[in-house]
């Protein structure tokens, strides 16, 4: 009796070990090479963060999200892995989101959430540049920081938008209903639209740059561009240059004022017009084929040198 227990003992012992081993095994091979899914082990998960996959960069050629009322940050990293980490009270609250054919794609939950509940942080590595980032959201605020992209996209509805340190080919910003802060932005192009929120810019180096705001305030700082073109319906515009603008260039607002501060060596023709309120302009007459058109109906036009 004794001898069968003994064997009996032996037996369990042996499968513990031989399924720990395969349980084992099975987490270091959870992610094959060829999965875009790199590990999940050592992930030390915290109240209310979902536990984060890790996705190889070449995987992630393009960044989507569609959100309706979650924050999104696209955060820089040291890590050699795109993460996603979720923070949500809830899990039916938690947006889906998976690697396809080369696109991060990120989506809400199917449950209502309240506003600012849940916030999307998706990690790029540094030296990381994806195709494209490409984000909308209804009431969410939007986030990106230190990031490199050919083209950038950013809708939001009723979120606040907020870029800093980014470098793109393409980058274009819409909102209804939200401010939109501009710290030190790079690219070719840039489109910036507002219907009734202010912009805020400090820092942009561009070939072309185009804002336009139906009612709100535009307060743009160490401006280089060889071209802008600024239109607000009503608010109040203020520009400053840190360098000439060498192309054509126009600025409207339709009630409000209007101050631009340009280098002493600034050589273009300017066109000032208010209907009914006054101008002044430090720079006197010129002979350049580059106009600089600055109108405004109701309110003063400041052009002054710096």
């Amino acid at each position: 009796m004794k001898k069968t227990a003994v064997f009996i003992l032996a037996a369990m012992m042996i499968f513990h070990i031989s399924a720990s081993e395969g349980i084992s095994a099975e987490k270091n091979d959870a992610f094959p090479q060829s999965d875009s899914r790199i590990s999940q082990a050592g992930y030390n998960s915290i109240k209310n963060i979902i536990p984060a996959y890790h996705f190889n960069p070449s995987f992630v050629k393009e960044i989507n999200a569609y959100l309706e009322d979650e924050n999104i940050q696209i955060l820089p990293t040291d890590n050699p892995f795109v993460k996603v980490d979720i923070i949500s009270a809830q899990a039916e609250t938690v947006p889906f989101y998976e690697v396809k054919g080369g696109e991060l794609v990120i989506k809400s939950a199917k449950r209502k959430i309240e506003n600012g509940t849940v916030t999307v942080k998706v990690y790029i590595p540094r030296s990381h540049r994806p195709q494209s980032i490409s984000i909308e959201t209804k009431h969410g605020n939007i986030e990106l920081h230190r990031q490199k992209a050919k083209k950038i996209d950013l809708e939001s509805d009723r979120g606040n938008i907020t870029v800093n340190e980014i470098e793109s080919k393409k980058f274009y910003v819409y909102t209804k209903r939200g401010d939109v802060k501009i710290l030190d932005l790079a690219s070719d192009y840039a489109s910036l639209e507002a219907d009734r929120h202010d912009f805020t810019i400090d820092k942009i180096k561009t070939s072309e740059l185009s804002i336009e705001t139906s009612s709100g305030n535009v307060k743009a700082y160490r401006i280089q561009t060889e071209k802008i073109s600024v239109d607000s319906t009503s608010g109040d515009i203020t520009l400053q240059f840190a360098s000439p603008i060498s192309k054509n260039s126009s600025v409207y607002t339709k009630k409000g004022d209007v101050k631009i501060f340009m280098p002493r060596n600034s050589w273009c023709r300017y066109i000032t017009s208010s209907k009914y309120g006054k101008f002044d302009n430090d720079f006197g007459s010129s002979d350049s084929s580059v106009k600089f058109s600055v109108e405004t109906k109701n309110g003063t036009v400041s052009i002054i040198k710096k």
